[in-house]
């Protein structure tokens, strides 16, 4: 097996050592978890969307809304692992499908999902990323931003570290993910519309949830 480029290093680690398991995925706990995806859903309209899930890991987030009775159009996740893409796929959720995608090194993933199975031929509504920016630090960040802002029609979402939570450095052991700062990322974000919404007040600034909307 070839070496992992850095960002998905720490969980190919993470995969070898528990196997496709939520440990594997580097949350912190289920609770928080969820909580992250609560945020996500209270922010944007999900009911009758294409949704693509950028970083799916087992496809929590589809098995999330679907247990909290959101009937989304349609759920593509993408995995750059490909032990998460079969854990997710024997999951069985409905509407879901998974694909194994690298969307940081190949940047035309999004665009070609039009052609994926599931989609057939639909364009894209709303991309989720939860907790799979966390090792891309800024530049990586926004780029990839960038691609998923480009494909979708009606939002893009994702939550980050902040690096504005206000604690000193002796309690803030976040490796291997890196913070971003917030005023930098709501910059970027406003230069591409005015629609936007922002969160960080659910973890006490450590974790950050912007939604951008396209403008109607």
């Amino acid at each position: 097996m070839s070496t992992p480029p850095d960002y998905l290093k720490p969980y190919a680690d993470a995969m070898e050592r528990h196997g496709p398991a939520f440990e594997a995925t580097l949350w912190n706990s289920p609770e928080k978890q969820i909580a992250r995806f609560d945020v996500i859903e209270g922010m944007v309209e999900l009911t009758g969307r294409i949704i693509v899930d950028a970083g799916c890991g087992l496809g929590d987030f589809a098995q999330h809304l679907t247990d909290g009775g959101v009937e989304y159009g349609a759920y593509v996740g993408l995995e750059a692992l490909p032990e998460f893409v079969e854990a997710a796929r024997a999951r069985k959720i409905p509407e879901a499908g998974f694909a194994v995608a690298d969307f940081v090194a190949d940047g035309r993933v999004f665009a070609d999902l039009a052609k994926h199975d599931i989609l057939q031929g639909h364009p894209i509504d709303v991309v989720v990323f939860s907790g799979s920016l966390n090792t891309l630090g800024e530049a990586g960040t926004l780029g990839v931003l960038e691609r998923a802002w480009a494909v979708a029609q009606e939002a893009v979402v994702f939550n980050f570290l902040s690096t504005r939570h206000h604690r000193g450095p002796q309690g803030d052991k976040t490796a291997p993910a890196i913070r971003v700062d917030p005023v930098r990322v709501l910059e970027w974000a406003m230069e591409r519309t005015p629609n936007v919404l922002f969160r960080q007040e659910y973890f006490q600034g450590h974790d950050a949830t912007v939604a951008m909307l396209k403008p109607v």
